[in-house]
């Protein structure tokens, strides 16, 4: 290349070459800069999103995790009935009500985290089935340590164990693929795709 090929216009005094030369890599440099405020930005939201999914599928795993562990105090309590000392019922009615009292607080997490629409769908009517499950295991519960315990009671909360085990898997699932939307238009998003 020449040297002359690259010249400065006809009649532009070298401040004005300096002037130009400057204002064009001032110019450069704030382009370069709003593009790397964008990129930021849209990194951040995208890393929001993914928080939040990791948020709800914690919350929606501990929902799930108390729901069993009620089962759990349920069977405990048949199996010391009202013959177990005064502690021992004490101590399985208070891990009782621990268990209702922390798997109703995961799931306000879940219903306060959930924004998609197809999580949304399976959270507002999941919230009454929820706080009844806790509801019906305390009562089993301190029914099984006061006498023995009504069948129909008993079939009663196995079988909302059930229904409520098939809805929060149903959630899971929900949260778990619009998760992996999330980190798969993240991960695209990130490799220019």
């Amino acid at each position: 290349m020449r040297a002359d090929a690259i010249a400065a216009p006809r009649g532009m005094t070298f401040r004005a070459q300096i002037g130009l030369f400057t204002g064009l890599a001032l110019a450069t440099m704030l382009a370069l800069m709003a593009l790397a405020f964008s990129v930021m930005q849209r990194s951040e939201a995208l890393a929001d999103l993914v928080l939040i999914d990791v948020k709800l599928a914690n919350a929606s795993g501990s929902v799930d995790m108390m729901h069993d562990a009620l089962r759990g105090d349920a069977l405990a309590a048949q199996l010391a009935g009202p013959q177990a000392p005064e502690a021992q019922r004490q101590a399985l009615r208070e891990e009782t009500g621990k268990h209702v009292k922390t798997m109703l607080e995961a799931f306000d997490s879940v219903d306060a985290a959930a924004s998609k629409p197809e999580v949304r769908a399976l959270v507002g009517p999941l919230k009454p089935a929820v706080q009844g499950y806790g509801t019906a295991a305390a009562r089993l519960v301190d029914s099984a340590l006061a006498g023995p315990v009504d069948a129909t009671a008993l079939q009663g909360f196995q079988q909302a164990f059930s229904d409520l085990e098939t809805r929060l898997d149903a959630l899971r699932d929900s949260v778990e693929a619009s998760a992996a939307a999330d980190v798969q238009a993240a991960a695209a998003w990130h490799l220019g795709a």
